[in-house]
């Protein structure tokens, strides 16, 4: 519980102060017995008017205080105040702010950050990769990744998992996705869902099902997404019989069928009768 005695303690360092006020993810304010949640900036400003001046690591709790109050006003006035101060060379703040900006949905403001950050990690770069991304962005999402390569920053799961989604939609040339499996299996990730499901889809929808079937198979574990993905990829390209017989697989593996499954089941099904009455005719 804040106290205006305990702020007025000039020995409790700025990172301390705000670390110890938080209660249950908001700052409060003890008054008459009863808690008055205050914001993140006002919470500054009570701060700064005590002689506590904040430091990278205050400006974090902040700046998580506006997210928490999906405050992009706050957030804003937050910014401002670490212009201000002279903050904004630290890298930690400019990677805070972005990724704050985008949760909160004010993407010029995440794309503004970025531009003007004088040094970026990959961090940085998977922050704005998913601001893209959240735009529909795909297109900008691919240049801000081959900038990251270019720049020589290793990149990460989730970078890789955002990369893909922009690679959806004819938004790149087949070969680029070909590279990228190349790297993620460098990189050790191929065997992790976040990755893998995307990879089926897009090798299905290329109608290279040999290849999403690897990519299945080599999956450490696989979730409904993974089947839904390789059964559909094998009713999309002609092959109903092999998706009927993973449907089976699945049942076995105690996956439960959606409705899409179901539809996807009964269009192959057809298709295999189809060809069938196509046989008897010729015969």
């Amino acid at each position: 519980m804040l106290s205006i005695d305990k702020v007025s303690q000039s020995a409790i360092r700025a990172d301390e102060f705000c670390e110890e006020e938080m209660v249950g993810g908001d700052f409060e304010m003890g008054r008459s017995d009863k808690e008055i949640r205050i914001n993140g900036f006002d919470f500054l400003y009570l701060m700064e008017g005590q002689g506590i001046q904040p430091d990278a690591k205050t400006f974090a709790l902040l700046l998580n205080q506006a997210w928490r109050f999906k405050s992009v006003l706050d957030a804003k006035r937050i910014h401002g105040r670490i212009l201000k101060l002279g903050f904004e060379g630290e890298l930690s703040l400019g990677n805070k702010l972005i990724n704050v900006y985008r949760d909160l949905g004010s993407l010029a403001d995440a794309h503004q950050v970025f531009g003007t950050m004088r040094w970026r990690d990959g961090v940085s770069f998977r922050h704005i990769i998913a601001a893209c991304i959240a735009e529909g962005r795909k297109v900008s999402a691919l240049k801000y990744f081959m900038s990251m390569q270019d720049e020589g920053l290793e990149t990460d799961l989730v970078t890789l998992s955002h990369v893909l989604k922009a690679c959806f939609g004819g938004s790149v040339g087949f070969s680029f996705v070909r590279q990228l499996h190349g790297k993620i299996i460098r990189l050790g990730f191929h065997i992790d869902l976040a990755v893998g499901n995307p990879l089926i889809d897009l090798y299905a929808k290329a109608s290279d099902i040999i290849k999403a079937r690897m990519v299945f198979d080599e999956l450490g574990w696989r979730d409904s997404t993974s089947w839904v993905a390789m059964i559909s990829g094998y009713a999309q390209n002609g092959c109903s019989e092999e998706a009927l017989f993973l449907f089976s697989q699945m049942q076995g593996s105690g996956i439960a069928p959606t409705p899409y499954i179901f539809s996807t089941v009964l269009s192959a099904c057809a298709k295999i009768e189809l060809l069938e009455e196509g046989k008897q005719l010729q015969a």
